[in-house]
């Protein structure tokens, strides 16, 4: 299911370190 941008950009940048 798709993340509200918000979130979606918090996991980007967990993800990116």
């Amino acid at each position: 299911r798709p993340l509200p941008k918000d979130l979606e950009d918090f996991v980007s940048g967990a993800k990116d370190g």
